[in-house]
């Protein structure tokens, strides 16, 4: 059984909009300018949503030239253990 999602991890997700740039992330990696104009807020509302992500190692940077690009990285397997926690909340 996998261990469980530590909670500094769900801390930065229950925010909704870190929770939109996952998201966002998921599809593609984007600039703190890219993702502030998807979303709605300010670049540094983005930028500071974005270090606490990389602080639980959520999003890394990206790949682009050029650009500072942060790109999604670990939502998969938050998401899986999360879907592990709700089955195993089930059958208890």
């Amino acid at each position: 059984m996998a261990e469980p999602v530590p909670a500094r991890v769900l801390a930065a997700i229950a925010h909704p909009l870190r929770l939109a740039l996952l998201v966002a992330l998921e599809a593609r990696e984007g600039t703190p300018a890219e993702l502030a104009a998807a979303t709605g807020v300010t670049e540094p509302e983005v930028e500071q949503a974005l270090a606490v992500l990389h602080d639980v190692g959520l999003v890394a940077a990206g790949t682009r030239r050029g650009a500072l690009a942060t790109t999604g990285r670990g939502w998969a397997e938050v998401a899986v253990r999360l879907a592990r926690l709700d089955d195993a909340g089930r059958q208890g």
